[in-house]
């Protein structure tokens, strides 16, 4: 009794349509229609396509709305596609560097000039520009600078800290160093007036 129940309520609403949630107009059809869903529902554009063909669709096969409009189900509007490749390739962009249907897979040089040549198109149809590895956005040569030796910034600079020109007549080297005779000269003197740094050292008391 509940089962027959069932029946007559799918039969009341056999050719009821409803919008789905990605814009494609479905057709209850009953749960046991071959391309209904759980719920009962079939997508319309698939109906009209096997009513044109005459013939259920095979797994696999795609229907596209030639005009891009999911709601235009009209026979002329709806054009059937072997595969989901085929029909990503028509909603492509054209600039989209992705291999399409028929298009042949030839092999090319890396592109960061090692000579080697790869399959332009991987087995997922992306177009390869490197071979794993050899990609230059992420093998950016380093510029190595030579190894500075130690104390190069004072031996580019030209004066002492006082202002003392480093002539070859005022320059004394000690161990590599560089000392001003005049600052040198100075300090002893202030060092023999019992000056150091300009300040006067007190004498210890004993």
């Amino acid at each position: 009794m509940h089962a027959s129940r069932r029946l007559c309520r799918e039969a009341d609403r056999i050719g009821r349509t409803t919008i789905s949630s990605h814009g494609y107009v479905r057709v209850f059809v009953g749960k046991d229609h071959h391309l209904a869903d759980v719920a009962g529902y079939a997508y319309q554009h698939r109906l009209v396509m096997e009513t044109k063909l005459r013939r259920c669709l095979a797994p696999g096969e795609i229907v596209h709305h030639d005009d891009r409009n999911k709601g235009n189900n009209e026979p002329g509007n709806l054009v059937l596609e072997p595969s989901r490749w085929h029909h990503n390739a028509k909603h492509r962009r054209l600039l989209t560097p992705r291999q399409t249907p028929g298009q042949p897979n030839e092999r090319v040089a890396c592109a960061c000039g090692c000579g080697e040549r790869i399959w332009r198109f991987n087995k997922h149809h992306v177009e390869m520009r490197f071979i794993s590895g050899h990609n230059a956005r992420l093998k950016k040569k380093k510029v190595c600078f030579p190894k500075r030796p130690a104390g190069w910034h004072n031996r580019i600079k030209t004066a002492c800290p006082a202002g003392h020109g480093y002539t070859p007549g005022n320059t004394r080297v000690d161990r590599g160093r560089r000392i001003c005779k005049t600052c040198h000269r100075l300090q002893e003197a202030a060092r023999r007036k019992g000056w150091k740094n300009g300040e006067q050292i007190k004498s210890r008391e004993v």
